[in-house]
């Protein structure tokens, strides 16, 4: 379940990166990279107006090698691993009129957001990144930076005691097939290399301000990170994980980095994968709304598909011990 290494890599647009070899020079602090953050590519460039070469930031090691496991290896060791479903998906898309009916409804008009952020947690191949910046596209609702969480070697092991009470992970098509490694972005495009499979997610999202964090979520979502990267006031989260730990583990580092504000929307993929409020993401959404005192709105929509939950942040108060 541990991760050795969290790797950053940050996608900046043209302007972005004048300003970092500026800063970089005078003064590093100014657009908030700081000491602990090597710069693995320091040769980035603009070239008439294009975009330039991504600069990619490693926090707590260099390896970029990514584990080979058994998510969509073959027919026998998928089946015996993961169950007969998702065997040959190489896309999700995005349900955008599950979230897009209140951001219309919100800003009728469009609107203007640089200084909110984006977050999905759970890339995989980077399809429902791709459709949401679409989504946001048509919408005409424009915001800063577009972060996307995930090990990029599938899921991690479920919470013991929750694993237990629900009888194992999350059931999908009446299938348990959360286990350890399931959905890895390395087995599906049977890459390994990190900065070649980052760079093919990238040109699917197709977006300059994207960032990614790799690693699993117990060792990438650090108090440490928040220093090292431009990260701004969620705007919208997708929460595409599947787990109860891994929901847990998101939510609870973007409510004490201060990151889920007022009117953030918060979109859960899996709601329906485990029994309401006894394991998956619905007894994670409780333990926390408890625990930093958050008021919610739930959105009902007729185009919310069954099996997720949409939620608006109407006030919260992050807990005072959230990096003790």
């Amino acid at each position: 379940m541990k991760s050795t290494v969290a790797n950053i890599t940050w996608h900046p647009s043209p302007g972005k990166v004048i300003m970092f070899l500026v800063a970089s020079i005078f003064c590093a602090a100014a657009i908030g990279i700081v000491v602990g953050v090597s710069i693995a590519d320091s040769r980035s460039k603009v070239k008439n107006g294009s975009e330039s070469k991504p600069v990619s930031l490693a926090a707590g090691g260099s390896s970029y090698e990514l584990q080979k496991g058994h998510w969509q290896s073959d027919h026998k060791n998928h089946a015996e691993h993961f169950g007969d479903v998702f065997q040959e998906v190489k896309d999700f898309g995005w349900p955008s009129d599950s979230v897009m009916p209140r951001l219309k409804e919100r800003y009728p008009d469009g609107a203007r957001y640089p200084e909110r952020d984006v977050y999905q947690f759970g890339v995989y191949l980077g399809g429902s990144m791709r459709e949401i910046n679409r989504s946001f596209k048509e919408a005409d609702i424009q915001f800063g930076n577009f972060w996307g969480f995930d090990s990029f070697q599938g899921l991690p092991e479920e919470d013991p005691e929750v694993s237990a009470k629900i009888g194992g992970g999350c059931s999908v098509f009446g299938e348990k097939i959360c286990n350890k490694g399931a959905f890895s972005s390395a087995d599906a495009m049977k890459v390994y290399d990190y900065p070649t499979l980052i760079q093919s997610i990238k040109n699917v999202v197709s977006r300059e301000r994207t960032g990614f964090v790799r690693g699993f979520f117990n060792d990438s979502l650090t108090k440490t990170i928040l220093s090292e990267l431009p990260l701004q006031p969620a705007l919208f989260v997708d929460v595409d994980v599947d787990l109860y730990i891994s929901t847990y583990q998101a939510m609870e580092w973007m409510l004490c980095s201060g990151l889920i504000i007022e009117g953030t929307i918060v979109r859960y993929d899996d709601w329906g994968a485990a029994p309401l409020w006894e394991g998956g993401q619905s007894l994670a959404h409780k333990q926390y709304t408890e625990r930093h005192s958050v008021e919610w709105k739930e959105l009902k929509y007729e185009s919310i598909r069954q099996g997720q939950a949409v939620y608006e942040v109407v006030s919260v108060q992050p807990a005072q011990d959230c990096w003790s």
